[in-house]
């Protein structure tokens, strides 16, 4: 049983690396230089903490999109829903990453 577990549990960080990765490629390539200030994503704390993802994956996008990206840090995943649910339409983001499965059909 604990080998199952640990097997979903790296399935699941997998998953996550890959879809961290090839949203931003999409996103770029679907992008003009030159035409975007910059990229914006809003996030929970951890993904951005000085151990998170988020500032390498920051430099590796900028090198090969050529386009800057700041991450904005806004809570926890509840946090990040009520403010994405809050500004609606006028929301300055590009791309939400850290939402979780519950709070999705809100």
């Amino acid at each position: 049983m604990k080998r199952l577990s640990k097997r979903l549990c790296f399935s699941s960080i997998s998953v996550l690396i890959i879809l961290s990765i090839l949203i931003p490629i999409l996103v770029f390539s679907s992008c003009e230089r030159g035409k975007q200030n910059k990229l914006v994503i809003w996030t929970y704390d951890s993904f951005v903490s000085e151990w998170g993802p988020a500032e390498p994956l920051r430099k590796l996008w900028e090198t090969r999109g050529g386009i800057p990206v700041e991450f904005v840090s806004k809570g926890d995943s509840g946090a990040l829903m009520g403010a994405l649910v809050s500004k609606a339409k006028d929301a300055d983001v590009d791309i939400v990453i850290g939402l979780d499965d519950r709070l999705a059909p809100r």
